[in-house]
């Protein structure tokens, strides 16, 4: 059972749709999702790799729920994309680079299309920059 006083224990916390993850450190690295179906806890043997294993749920969940509608590029390791949340009107930015996972949420969607042009004109080869 996690204790309810999370205030110096989450290290980060991120909401999609109806589930929150939370990374927390005390008394041991845990990612514990809360949703409406589910509450669990994932231990980790050290901070470094709850923060990853974080980030790999949120943004391989995130990229699950895609459509073929919403912006995506990839190429060998390299994923980006958009994943609007129409319950809330947000919008998800999310992206895996050799493994590294990270993802955003901002107020919609356009905002969204505006930060993945410019995530995707940094992630490109510098090759294929020049043509973007």
């Amino acid at each position: 059972m996690l204790p309810h006083d999370p205030g110096n224990r989450v290290h980060h916390t991120y909401g999609w749709r109806d589930e929150q993850y939370h990374l927390v450190s005390d008394p041991e690295p845990l990612v514990v999702l809360i949703s409406d179906t589910v509450s669990k806890g994932t231990p980790y043997p050290s901070l470094a790799k709850a923060e990853e294993a974080l980030w790999e749920t949120v943004v391989t969940t995130i990229l699950a729920a895609r459509t073929y509608l919403d912006p995506y590029a990839a190429w060998p390791g390299v994923e980006l994309a958009v994943v609007p949340d129409p319950l809330s009107g947000k919008a998800h930015l999310v992206e895996r680079v050799h493994s590294r996972c990270r993802a955003w949420c901002v107020d919609g969607p356009s905002i969204a299309l505006l930060a993945f042009y410019g995530r995707l004109r940094l992630l490109l080869p510098t090759d294929e920059r020049e043509v973007a």
